[in-house]
């Protein structure tokens, strides 16, 4: 099926897959991230196929309030604010309960659905965790908009805290090779 000759049927055929919950081969996944520019469009209205078969033309706004900045002692490559590197990332502690609150309602205001608060650590200390259990107790308490947190590592007893706090969704990036 992978041939040198790319046409937008095999875009076509690889969504209607998609659509079918069928997830591409390797050598299929491959033909993707190795399309010539020419196939771009192509490529990107089989995308859209699947987008709008599963999620219609609405897109709903997430805003993430960078919560707590840089000198994060993690190495992740691709991330401005790991200690390892020198970047012009600011660098400051958390946020306070009001600022964070201040931010939710910012948020909704615009029309955002979920407001994610981002901290740049290894994982939350017990007193950046207080703050955020705060801040999202009022956040909820005020009500029409979802929380989220990405804090990095969490001990069950943390998660759990969180989850009591009211946040809705905890986001963790798991960055490794497959060998790991």
């Amino acid at each position: 099926m992978i041939a040198s000759n790319l046409s937008a049927s095999l875009w076509d055929e690889l969504a209607q897959k998609a659509l079918q919950k069928i997830a591409p081969t390797p050598e299929e996944a491959l033909a993707i991230l190795n399309a010539p520019r020419e196939e771009t469009l192509p490529l990107v209205n089989a995308a859209y196929q699947v987008r709008r078969h599963f999620h219609g033309n609405k897109v709903r706004i997430h805003v993430l309030q960078n919560a707590k900045s840089g000198a994060c002692p993690e190495d992740c490559g691709f991330c401005s604010q790991s200690s390892k590197y020198q970047t012009p990332a600011e660098t400051y502690p958390l946020m306070n309960v009001e600022e964070l609150v201040e931010g939710a309602r910012k948020a909704k205001a615009v029309g955002a659905w979920k407001y994610c608060m981002v901290t740049a650590t290894r994982g939350p200390s017990n007193r950046d965790l207080d703050v955020i259990c705060e801040a999202t107790r009022r956040i909820k308490a005020e009500g029409g908009i979802k929380v989220c947190t990405s804090l990095g590592i969490l001990t069950a007893d943390k998660a759990k805290r969180l989850a009591e706090a009211g946040v809705d969704r905890f986001n963790h990036n798991l960055e490794t090779s497959q060998r790991h």
